[in-house]
C-alpha cells in the first residue's frame, strides 16, 4: 500500500504565512545589503569586536557560526542599553563587555525565523547538539510566533530529550517546525526521555503548532527475539530440565546497558507452574536469559518465541503532552505532517491529554520487526475532557505492541486514506470511540511476541459508541490472532462494513478447534447493536503463504493475454516477457480509497511490438508503453475521483 500526501491548504496556511515571512526577510536583507555593513565569518569574530564607542543600531552580518557557510549565518545590530541574557544565538554579549550586569549586546535582527546552527549546532551526526537545540527553542518561545528550520541534510545528535515547556501561556499564533531532509537522533543510552516533546502546564492553550517533515530517531528499540546461528529470527527450544536445574542463553540487544531492567517471556504467555525465566544485562549489548525448573519433576518446554526487552524508561518519538494535573491545558488546530520516527522504545507519535482539531498526515513510524513495548501512534485522554476532531491520514506503522492505540473517550476522530499498519499485536485498538476507520490495511505477524497476548486479539479492536468500520483489508499471519475485527458497542450504534468490501486473509490453515468466523460482535444492551452490514461482502481466505511484512506484495506473469489485478494478492504487477497483445481489466477486491496505488511493470520480449489495452477504469495519458525489444514500462496509478488515474510513467531506453 503506497502512501500519498494529502495537501489541505487550510491546514498549512499558517505555515505558508511564516515561510513567506522568512522569504521576505531574506529578500529584504539582500535588498538592503550595503558595503557599509561589515561582515565576519563567525560568532567568535563578532564577540571579539571592540564595541567601545559603537552606537545603537550598528549592524554586523555573520557568514557562519564557526566558519563561513556552516549554516549558522545571521544578521545582528548592536544595542548599547540591552541587558538581555546571552543565549549564543540571538543574543550575544561582546567579549569587551566584562559581565552580564553591564549593558551592551549584539541582537539578532530576525528572532522569529531560526535554525539550530545559529545557536552553535553542528548537525554532523556526531557532535552533541542538545544544548544548541534547547537554546534555540528557549529563544523562540519568547517570540509571538516562530518558524524553526532544521536544515536539510543535517543530522542533529542529542544526548537527552528535547523538551519545550509552555507554562501559563495562551498561544494563538502559528509556530512551525520545518524539517524536510533533517533528523534529530537521540543516543540509545538515554532512558525515560522523549526525542522531541512539547509540554503544556499552568492552564496553557496552544494553537497552530505544526511539525512538518522532521525525522526523529531514538537510537534503538532495545528489544529482540531469539535468533539462530545465522542471525535469523527463530524459535527457541529449551532443553529438558530436572527439578532445580537451570539453563541460560543470550540475546544480543544493541544499546542495552548493565543498569537496565530486563523483561522476558516465552510465547507471549506465562511459563508452566514453578518455572521461572529471568533476564539480566551482564555485559553491555547482551541479555542473559535464565530458565529454572522448580517443579519437582522434569517438564519439557515446547519450542517457542523467546523475547526480551528493556523496561526502564521508555522513550517516545514526538510527544504532545497536555495533561491536566495542574489545570486545563490543550493543543488545538495542530498538524503533524510527513514526520518519520524510527528506533524508539516507547510510542512513535504520542498525543496525550486534551487536544482537538488536529491531524497526523502521511507519517511513518518504524519500531523494528518486533512487537514489544510502545505503539506506532497513540492518542490518550488525560482528565475529564475528551480529545476530539482528530484525523489520521495515510500513515504507516511497523512493529510495536499495536499499530495505533486510542485510549479514553476519543470523539469525532477518523483513521483513513490508505493507512497501513504492520504489527505483531493489534492493528488498531480503540476504546470508547466515536468516529470512522476507513480504508485501513492491517498485516499482523507473530503475536506471540506480544506479552500476555491471547486468542481474543484482533486486527481491528474497536468499541464505544457511534462508530463505523469499512473498506478495510486485514491479514492474519498467526493462529493466535483469531479475529480480523472485534467490535463492542456501549451506547449509540456501531456499523461494520457499511456497504463496503472488507477482506480478511488468513495466512494459515484453520484447525478443527478454531472458529472460522473472523468477526466478533458484542453488545451490552438490547437498544445498542452493532450492524454487520452486508455479511456477503466479507471475504474469508485461508492461505499458507507468509506475507511480506513490509512492502507491497507483487504478482508476476511470464506472459499475458488478459490480467485482472486482485488486491488480495498484491498491488504490484510484473508482466515479464510480453509475447502477445494484452488486456488489463479493472481490479477485483480493490479498496477504492483516495490515495491507494497500483503499479504495473511491463517488459516486452526479445521481439517487442506488443500492445496493452486498458479497461476504462484506468485514466491514462496518451503516451504508449515502450514497444522495443526487452523495453520496460513502469506505470503507477492512484485512485482519485472514481478512477485509477495515471500518476507516473517511466519507459527504459
Amino acid at each position: 500500500m503506497a502512501l500519498t500526501r494529502v495537501i489541505k491548504y487550510s491546514e498549512l496556511s499558517d505555515a505558508l504565512g511564516l515561510i513567506d515571512d522568512a522569504i521576505d526577510a531574506a529578500n529584504s536583507a539582500a535588498a538592503n545589503a550595503s558595503p557599509n555593513i561589515p561582515t565576519v565569518t563567525s560568532v567568535a569574530q563578532l564577540k571579539a569586536i571592540d564595541v567601545t564607542g559603537l552606537g545603537t543600531g550598528t549592524r554586523v552580518d555573520t557568514t557562519g557560526y564557526y566558519s563561513s557557510g556552516d549554516g549558522g549565518n545571521n544578521s545582528f545590530y548592536y544595542d548599547t542599553t540591552s541587558l538581555a541574557t546571552t543565549n549564543n544565538g540571538t543574543v550575544i554579549r561582546p567579549d569587551s563587555i566584562a559581565s552580564d550586569a553591564i549593558p551592551g549586546r549584539w541582537l539578532a535582527v530576525n528572532t522569529t525565523v531560526l535554525n539550530p546552527n545559529q545557536f552553535g549546532a553542528y548537525g554532523n551526526g556526531s557532535t552533541d547538539d542538545t544544548a544548541a537545540i534547547q537554546a534555540m527553542f528557549t529563544a523562540a518561545g519568547t517570540a509571538s510566533r516562530y518558524f524553526i528550520h532544521f536544515l536539510p541534510t543535517k543530522t542533529y545528535r542529542t544526548t537527552t530529550g528535547i523538551t519545550i515547556t509552555y507554562d501559563a501561556v495562551t498561544a494563538d499564533v502559528p509556530r512551525v517546525i520545518f524539517g524536510y531532509g533533517s533528523r534529530i537522533s537521540m543516543s540509545s543510552s538515554v532512558r525515560g526521555a522523549d526525542v522531541l516533546k512539547f509540554n503544556l502546564t499552568g492552564n496553557s492553550s496552544f494553537r497552530g503548532l505544526q511539525i512538518l517533515g522532521l525525522e526523529l530517531s531514538g537510537g534503538s528499540v532495545l528489544a529482540d527475539t531469539w535468533r539462530d546461528g545465522n542471525g535469523n529470527r527463530a524459535n527457541y527450544n529449551p532443553p529438558s530440565l530436572a527439578n532445580g536445574a537451570s539453563t541460560t542463553t543470550t540475546l544480543p540487544i544493541s544499546g542495552c546497558l548493565t543498569t537496565d531492567t530486563i523483561a522476558v517471556w516465552f510465547n507471549g504467555q506465562a511459563l508452566p507452574t514453578n518455572y521461572t525465566m529471568t533476564g539480566a544485562c551482564l555485559v553491555d549489548g547482551t541479555v542473559t536469559v535464565t530458565v529454572t525448573n522448580n517443579s519437582g519433576g522434569t517438564v519439557d518446554l515446547a519450542s517457542g518465541t523467546l523475547c526480551a526487552y528493556v523496561t526502564n524508561g521508555a522513550c517516545h518519538g514526538l510527544h504532545f503532552n497536555a495533561d491536566n494535573v495542574d489545570g486545563t491545558n490543550y493543543f488545538y488546530k495542530w498538524t503533524i505532517r510527513d514526520v518519520r520516527v524510527t528506533g524508539v522504545s516507547g510510542d512513535g507519535i504520542r498525543i496525550n491529554g486534551l487536544t482537538f482539531e488536529g491531524s497526523i498526515n502521511n507519517c511513518f513510524v518504524d519500531k523494528g520487526e518486533t512487537g514489544f513495548n510502545g505503539n506506532g501512534i497513540r492518542i490518550r485522554q488525560d482528565g475529564a475532557l475528551n480529545p476530539s476532531s482528530i484525523d489520521i491520514i495515510a500513515c504507516q506503522t511497523r512493529g510495536g505492541i499495536n499499530g495505533m492505540r486510542l485510549d479514553g473517550n476519543i470523539e469525532n476522530t477518523n483513521i483513513y486514506g490508505g493507512t497501513t499498519l504492520y504489527t505483531a499485536g493489534e492493528g488498531i485498538i480503540w476504546t470508547n470511540c466515536r468516529g470512522a476507520i476507513d480504508g485501513v490495511h492491517v498485516e499482523r505477524s507473530n503475536n506471540q511476541e506480544v506479552s500476555g497476548n491471547t486468542s481474543d486479539t484482533a486486527g481491528i479492536n474497536v468499541g464505544g459508541q457511534d462508530f463505523t468500520v469499512k473498506n478495510c483489508y486485514i491479514v492474519q499471519s498467526d493462529q493466535r490472532a483469531r479475529y480480523g475485527i472485534k467490535a463492542f458497542v456501549s451506547s449509540g450504534n456501531g456499523t461494520l462494513m457499511n456497504n463496503s468490501v472488507v477482506t480478511i486473509v488468513r495466512k494459515y490453515f484453520l484447525d478443527s478447534s478454531e472458529s472460522s468466523g473472523s468477526i466478533l460482535v458484542i453488545g451490552d444492551n438490547p437498544s445498542s447493536d452493532i450492524v454487520v452490514d452486508g455479511a456477503t461482502r466479507v471475504t474469508y481466505i485461508t492461505d499458507r503463504v507468509t506475507p511480506n511484512i513490509l512492502g507491497r506484495r507483487s504478482a508476476n506473469f511470464s506472459s499475458a493475454v488478459s490480467i485482472t489485478p486482485d488486491f488480495r494478492y498484491g498491488t504490484v504487477y510484473q508482466i515479464q516477457n510480453l509475447a502477445t497483445n494484452t488486456t488489463i481489466n479493472a481490479p477485483s477486491n480493490a479498496s477504492n480509497v483516495v490515495g491507494n496505488e497500483i503499479v504495473f511493470s511491463i517488459q516486452q520480449n526479445g521481439t517487442g511490438g506488443y500492445t496493452v489495452t486498458w479497461d476504462s477504469v484506468y485514466a491514462r495519458s496518451a503516451t504508449p508503453i515502450g514497444s522495443s525489444a526487452n523495453q520496460i514500462t513502469l506505470i503507477t496509478f492512484m485512485y482519485i475521483e472514481g478512477k485509477w488515474r495515471e500518476k507516473s510513467l517511466v519507459v527504459t531506453t
